[in-house]
């Protein structure tokens, strides 16, 4: 069941939190709208910057393929690997080099996503990643926050928390992911809004963020990370989400980390990377525009937010997190 919600996004100029957006309407604080709606942000973001690692150290399906390109010709790479530890999937980074491993998968692989059981958390970049997965013939089943009731195989829904409140986003993941761990629940994943990931608030998402996965995992649930998006009209604080990406990849080792920060910033045209200000960026090519919308965003306001043009961009960049998602599971 798709949700229908999201057509209303289209003709509405300021995005409401149930239609997505990454910041709720008139909310004093967070990131501006997409389709006009403005710019703000709420903080300068200007921690540090780092970016150690690129995406791209995943590897692997049964058939023995795939996942071993370099994620984009950004620096790094430093980080990779684990043994699996506590959280058993295949452990690495999943980011550019995902693409080409999930077009060379054997379709039964790639059905794997549809009999292993996930949900996916997010705001409105994360339904441009739902909406590219089901182009790509893998569609998210609605799920409401909370639900118990999960479908078999991939399910997707919208935080009930306001963006800019971290802490409440990870206490509904937390919440979810223990009351669906005896009921076949294979792999939490949440996304964070651009709000979420700023200067003043990070350091304490990333705490509360760590303790929430330490549980699941301790209730047997594995759980696939996603690095938190750019935000286009606010360059400033990319340097607080790139921070974070390098926590995530350097904390959570023996984890699968679908790297949406490298993918987002790799410009199709020549696979160099998008930066301004000294910080990796949602290349402008890639973002939603007036010739290229997302499909449920609409289209950014010309220093808008980052959405993800949906053709053929989110149908591009979704290949690897499902490929994220196959390896968290397996």
């Amino acid at each position: 069941m798709r949700r229908f919600v999201f057509a209303l996004c289209l003709a509405t100029p300021l995005f409401t939190l149930a239609c997505g957006s990454d910041q709720p309407a008139n909310s004093p604080g967070g990131d501006g709208g997409s389709a006009g709606s403005g710019n703000a942000g709420s903080g300068n973001g200007g921690s540090a910057n780092a970016g150690s690692a690129n995406g791209g150290s995943a590897s692997g399906g049964d058939s023995g393929n795939g996942g071993s390109g370099n994620g984009g010709s950004g620096s790094g790479g430093t980080t990779n690997g684990g043994s699996g530890g506590s959280n058993p999937g295949q452990p690495g980074v999943v980011g550019m080099d995902g693409l080409g491993a999930w077009d060379a998968l054997p379709a039964g692989e790639k059905a794997k996503v549809t009999t292993n059981t996930s949900f996916f958390l997010h705001q409105s970049v994360g339904q441009d990643l739902e909406d590219g997965a089901e182009a790509n013939g893998f569609a998210f089943e609605y799920c409401a926050s909370g639900a118990t009731d999960l479908a078999t195989g991939l399910n997707g829904g919208l935080f009930s928390t306001s963006n800019g409140d971290p802490a409440g986003k990870i206490a509904e993941f937390r919440s979810m992911a223990l009351a669906n761990a005896g009921n076949g629940l294979r792999v939490a994943i949440m996304k964070f809004g651009y709000a979420d990931i700023v200067e003043g608030k990070a350091a304490g998402a990333q705490t509360a963020y760590q303790s929430a996965v330490a549980d699941i995992k301790a209730a047997g649930v594995r759980v696939l990370h996603v690095t938190p998006p750019f935000v286009y009209n606010v360059p400033a604080e990319n340097a607080t989400k790139m921070q974070t990406r390098t926590w995530m990849i350097d904390t959570f080792k023996d984890d699968i980390i679908f790297d949406l920060e490298d993918v987002e910033s790799t410009n199709p045209d020549d696979n160099s990377r998008c930066e301004r200000g000294g910080s990796w960026e949602i290349c402008d090519n890639i973002r939603s525009t007036g010739g290229c919308p997302s499909k449920s965003q609409g289209v950014d306001a010309p220093s808008g937010q980052g959405h993800i043009c949906f053709d053929p961009h989110a149908q591009r960049l979704s290949k690897a997190f499902l490929y994220a998602i196959y390896l968290a599971a397996k």
